[in-house]
């Protein structure tokens, strides 16, 4: 689990905002679509290879109800408020060193793709789409910033085998 800082300033009618961890290796943008869904691109950054396993968020009032989750490499998701550790298969499974063993877990975890050490499955980007079958969602529905008071992530990022190309990845 990272610390992310916003990458824009917060306007009020923002439709999107782009987040990296501080230290650079991944990268969020959240955005609002036009079918009142909410678009949220993953990445890894400063040129590391890796593959994504895992995605968790947290929802405004740990509000998951009516919750979908979709995407061209979702394999699986799990709902359930401040309780999920783990989106799906063990490799997806948040670090005792994330801090979540303390607090609890996440509101949504989401499984991207399948375990790969064949490269075959080797996920360095993708995007992710929420929608609520009770309405729309609005940015304000995610909770996205690093809590400086709790010293918790409210964003968190399983990769697996990550490295810089060319090189050994662990």
């Amino acid at each position: 689990v990272e610390s992310v800082a916003v990458g824009q300033s917060a306007a009020a009618a923002a439709t999107s905002v782009d987040l990296v961890a501080p230290d650079g290796s991944s990268s969020y943008r959240i955005e609002q679509v036009a079918d009142g869904a909410l678009k949220i691109t993953l990445g890894l950054g400063n040129g590391a290879m890796g593959d994504i396993r895992g995605f968790y968020f947290h929802m405004s009032g740990n509000d998951v109800a009516g919750l979908h989750i979709s995407g061209d490499l979702v394999t699986g998701f799990k709902l359930g408020a401040d309780t999920v550790t783990q989106a799906g298969s063990p490799d997806t499974k948040l670090s005792k060193q994330s801090g979540v063993g303390a607090s609890g877990g996440f509101d949504v975890g989401v499984e991207i793709g399948t375990k790969s050490t064949s490269g075959a499955d080797d996920v360095q980007s993708t995007a992710i789409f929420v929608s609520r079958t009770t309405g729309a969602l609005t940015l304000a529905d995610i909770r996205y910033a690093f809590d400086d008071v709790q010293g918790t992530a409210h964003l968190g990022l399983v990769a697996r085998s990550v490295g810089a190309p060319g090189t050994r990845r662990g």
